[in-house]
């Protein structure tokens, strides 16, 4: 999704520019009384504040990864290049090599490799670590006592990514390749991914599987994310979104997903877990989310509009892709206008905020 991102830059640069454009006058005016009424005063001294020395810490290798564990900084989790795991419980002062307790946990079935670490929103010390292979292990004590979950299906973890509910601190989604899949299949896009979510993420850990849940309607997921992840629930306020929401572009038949952009790729909402799909546009390749605002990027070679309905490709018409943009939760689109057309091969999004 990042091309979106630079491409959302691009947008609200119009914006401005065709704000700015009718009246120069007016907009250096208000620049101007923007700077003017900055007030910014010299103090004679500052207050100063008191922080904690931190000596340096030797690992075996280097760290490859870092998580923290709540608001207090206090738990520190470290994964180095040699797939050892270091836990600091005082904010980085020392660490502590945990990676047996893993190892001990599943009596060596598998290599221990984490790849992410999930802590819960409300009672960090609930704690979710992934393997890079069938086991993920929850913990309700920081990782000092470790329980181990084999992953359904058999998918693996250095496949996959999770991402918590931002409003259902137990709810987690999974994005998985199916077992099986190699590298080569990855690139070449010839490796379907499933879609997961468990309500009972941080402590049983049990999962539905959604390309299940869709008895056929759906073959493969490629991009997805909960409806809520941008604006939380306090700006999603009016949108009629529950908090079972899920944004997704997928593709109906094996096979379907051959290239980077595809006609057969659709953008599709649903709002209990994929039993229905409340929402389909087809062509909808990619999207991003910003506040109460969804982006979408729709192929301008698409047989369908944005209905559903068929209608005819003029073969000299803009190449590339469209933008459209939602300010309602995805029940309604509209087409944004660009100051030029996008190709699909130098089309970025990059978010800055």
């Amino acid at each position: 999704m990042r091309w979106l991102q630079a491409l959302l830059i691009i947008f609200n640069l119009a914006l401005l520019l065709a704000e700015a454009i009718p009246d120069p006058q007016s907009w250096q005016t208000r620049v101007h009384s923007s700077i003017a009424g900055t007030s910014r005063h010299l103090q004679s001294s500052c207050e100063t504040s008191s922080f904690p020395e931190l000596k340096p810490t030797y690992l075996e290798s280097r760290a490859a990864g870092v998580e923290w564990a709540g608001a207090d900084d206090q738990h520190v989790f470290t994964v180095t290049a040699k797939s050892m795991i270091w836990r600091s419980k005082d904010g980085g002062s020392t660490f502590e090599d945990i990676t047996e307790r893993f190892n001990g946990s599943i009596k060596g079935e598998e290599p221990i490799s984490i790849t992410q670490i999930l802590s819960h929103k409300i009672s960090p010390n609930k704690m979710i670590f992934v393997n890079s292979w069938e086991y993920m292990w929850t913990s309700n004590d920081y990782g000092e006592t470790l329980i181990p979950h084999k992953n359904p299906g058999g998918f693996h973890g250095s496949g996959a990514m999770l991402k918590a509910h931002p409003a259902q601190p137990d709810w987690v989604l999974a994005h998985a390749r199916r077992p099986g899949c190699k590298l080569l299949d990855v690139l070449d896009m010839r490796c379907a991914s499933d879609l997961l979510v468990s309500q009972n993420a941080f402590t049983d850990l049990t999962w539905q599987n959604l390309t299940a849940n869709a008895a056929g309607k759906i073959a493969g997921f490629v991009d997805w994310g909960w409806a809520m992840s941008a604006c939380m629930k306090s700006s999603c306020e009016g949108l009629g979104l529950p908090d079972t929401a899920i944004f997704a572009t997928m593709y109906e038949k094996p096979g379907d997903w051959d290239k980077p952009w595809d006609p057969d790729v659709h953008f599709v909402r649903s709002e209990d877990w994929f039993k229905t799909i409340k929402q389909k546009i087809p062509c909808g390749n990619q999207f991003e989310q910003l506040g109460r605002q969804l982006y979408l990027a729709v192929s301008n070679s698409c047989p369908q509009d944005m209905s559903g309905k068929p209608r005819t490709v003029d073969p000299s018409g803009p190449p590339g892709i469209s933008l459209h943009t939602s300010q309602d939760g995805g029940a309604t689109f509209r087409e944004a206008c660009l100051p030029v057309a996008l190709k699909v091969t130098s089309s970025r999004l990059v978010r800055i905020s």
